[in-house]
């Protein structure tokens, strides 16, 4: 299973960045991931408005930074 990992920083503070780790437990190939990420940041990026992402990259579960 992947997460997205995604680096976003406070639009009031933009030096100020976190990395935040979306899972996503219906996606079983890195491609999938790939594939649909980009629909899980906007969901994600809609949930927290007061960020804005800088990159996004899909990885394996357990795996992050």
């Amino acid at each position: 299973m992947y997460e997205v990992l995604i680096v976003a920083c406070l639009i009031a503070s933009p030096a100020d960045c976190k990395t935040f780790e979306v899972p996503l437990y219906h996606y079983e190939t890195l491609h999938q991931c790939s594939v649909m990420a980009q629909i899980n940041v906007v969901e994600w990026a809609t949930q927290e408005p007061s960020w804005r992402i800088r990159r996004f990259s899909c990885t394996r579960m357990g795996s992050s930074i």
